[in-house]
């Protein structure tokens, strides 16, 4: 058994929920693409985890979980030219709909 092992501090968590016009969902992934590697490789240790599912049934729907070090590391990643890009791509009319809750993970665990 993998036990949940508490977090010193409270993480700033994000779940994103978007749907994206069809006809530029291929413009989508890349821009996402880029905006995870940005994220997990050139943040310096601030975004801790980032990951994009894609529904099963609405295949233009897709959720994002992000998780930073603090609040800081969150504010960060919106100064970024990987986020900029996915900024430029919504203003672009690429998403139909986007809703965004907002958490602090308290205590998580992994598999080995």
């Amino acid at each position: 058994p993998f036990p949940a092992k508490p977090l010193t501090a409270m993480a700033p968590t994000m779940f994103v929920t978007v749907e994206i016009k069809e006809d530029m969902i291929d413009e989508f992934l890349e821009v996402m693409k880029e905006d995870v590697d940005g994220s997990m490789n050139r943040e310096n240790g601030g975004c801790l985890t980032f990951y994009v599912h894609r529904d099963i049934e609405q295949k233009n729907k897709f959720y994002f979980y992000e998780m930073y070090k603090d609040a800081g590391a969150a504010a960060a990643h919106k100064e970024t030219p990987h986020y900029k890009k996915w900024a430029a791509f919504k203003e672009k009319g690429g998403v139909l709909s986007q809703a965004v809750s907002k958490m602090d993970m308290l205590m998580g665990g992994h598999g080995p």
